[in-house]
């Protein structure tokens, strides 16, 4: 190969794109672990199947356990299995995504600032058991999102707009929907959406297709997940308040 040729090709590499995801795994998940599982693996065979490169990592939670794993090449990611999964016990959600945040930090360094990343949360239960504090999380949250990394909530059974809010994330990145196990499947199918057209946008900053748009791209996936607009928007003026104080 000729240097012209090295060089033009490597104009046209595509950038890395990181991604680590937090899945509840407390005993509220107990009625949707089968879905979330199937879910899970959609995601990543949806991942693997597209033509961008890929980094992932996924942190499983309760007040049992919390494993953290380091984001990995695509290629390498196992199949998850119901023996992983066991819903048991509290939600210690803010220190699960803090270590989250970290793992994927530490990984991101690895390529000199050269890598997107995207923080996915998914969780049906409101924080009630962790030592690192709300205002902790959303100072780091919001250090990591000027430096253009992405954060996705992906709420069930809860004023997950609130809660997104209060951490830092906007609504365009946030889904609220019962903890249904036909709900779970078309949450994962939006965030594989999602997390292709993060990889793919531009430019990070330009961060892809609102998590809430790329409902319509998932098969199956309806609009009434949405909830009304209007009502969000007080659930997260009410957040910010509450933040301030």
């Amino acid at each position: 190969m000729s240097k012209t040729e090295h060089t033009h090709r490597h104009s046209h590499e595509k950038e890395v794109t990181l991604v680590s995801y937090v899945m509840d795994m407390s005993g509220s998940m107990h009625s949707v672990a089968d879905a979330t599982v199937s879910g899970y693996n959609e995601f990543v065979g949806n991942l693997k199947k597209d033509d961008n490169e890929y980094l992932l990592g996924l942190t499983r939670f309760n007040t049992g356990e919390t494993i953290v794993q380091e984001p990995i090449a695509i290629d390498m990611i196992e199949t998850l299995t119901t023996n992983e999964y066991r819903p048991n016990h509290m939600t210690p959600l803010i220190d699960a995504a803090y270590a989250a945040i970290k793992a994927a930090e530490k990984v991101a360094k690895k390529y000199d600032g050269d890598v997107r990343v995207q923080i996915v949360i998914q969780t049906d239960g409101m924080e009630n058991a962790s030592q690192h504090t709300t205002h902790q999380l959303n100072t780091l949250i919001k250090s990591k999102m000027k430096k253009d990394w992405q954060f996705l909530f992906l709420g069930a059974d809860q004023d997950a707009w609130a809660q997104a809010a209060g951490w830092g994330i906007d609504k365009q990145h946030t889904i609220s929907c019962t903890n249904k196990p036909e709900n779970v499947r078309a949450v994962f199918a939006a965030a594989s959406c999602g997390t292709q057209s993060y990889a793919t946008a531009d430019s990070a900053a330009a961060g892809g297709i609102a998590v809430l748009d790329s409902l319509d791209c998932s098969v199956g996936v309806s609009r009434d997940l949405r909830d009304d607009d209007d009502d969000v928007d007080k659930q997260i003026n009410k957040a910010k308040k509450e933040e301030g104080k």
